[in-house]
């Protein structure tokens, strides 16, 4: 099929299916579910473990924050 004027290509239904739209919509999304999950099945942990790295980061951020009062407090006071 010919790309149409926004660049996708036209498709023509040469025979109907038989899925309803909502059943085919259901099977396409878990399709692209199953694929993206196959493609990289540590994401899902890496996602939920950067939450936590980004807390000890920002942990560790503000007791920095807090030494480094302490430590030019006692220099600004001579």
């Amino acid at each position: 099929a010919a790309p149409a004027g926004d660049g996708l290509p036209e498709f023509e239904v040469l025979q109907a299916g038989s899925l309803s739209p909502e059943e085919y919509d259901a099977l396409v999304t878990d399709l692209v579910t199953f694929i993206q999950y196959a493609g990289e099945p540590a994401a899902l942990k890496r996602a939920s473990m950067g939450v936590w790295v980004l807390l000890y980061l920002s942990l560790f951020t503000f007791l920095a924050w807090i030494m480094k009062k302490e430590y030019w407090r006692d220099i600004k006071g001579h």
